[in-house]
């Protein structure tokens, strides 16, 4: 079969029809015959063909949602000590647990157990607030933190 008949028979068929029918080898140049048919066919009728060209147009997307969950934490509280050390942009450069115990420590906190700062530290973690590396903490980048400041009595 010569590529004037497969052009021939493009023009009689639909691209569905012709690749059932046509046959398909590489003898003779039939298969690229039928590519360049296939591929003509498919520009002739891209003006006519609003479906065609959506197909032709069709580009994969990628949806992501982001949910933003809060966490409200007493200032007194171990896990509220650490989230203002993130607020005041502590995490900003990568800490080890060691660290973190020392700058709480310095603002004159109770001593935690190192298995109450490990809890602490990898509970913010799973919330998404930093990130663990080996034994650095981060914060990750494009948390959000909002401090709100409330009256605490008189001293």
């Amino acid at each position: 079969m010569g590529k004037l008949i497969l052009v021939d028979c493009v023009s009689s068929m639909s691209p569905i029809q012709f690749l059932c029918e046509a046959p398909v080898s590489t003898e003779n140049g039939t298969f690229e015959a039928m590519y360049r048919a296939i591929k003509a066919r498919l520009i002739a009728d891209l003006p006519k063909d609003p479906t065609l060209l959506r197909v032709l147009a069709a580009k994969p997307a990628l949806e992501v949602e982001v949910r933003r969950d809060g966490v409200v934490a007493d200032g007194k509280s171990l896990r509220g000590r650490i989230a203002r050390l993130i607020a005041d942009e502590f995490f900003t450069k990568a800490h080890t647990s060691a660290e973190v115990l020392d700058e709480l420590l310095k603002s004159g906190a109770d001593r935690p157990s190192n298995i109450e700062l490990g809890n602490e530290m990898k509970a913010l973690c799973e919330m998404g607030f930093l990130t663990r590396e080996n034994k650095w903490y981060t914060l990750v980048p494009g948390a959000e933190v909002n401090v709100i400041e409330r009256g605490g009595g008189r001293i």
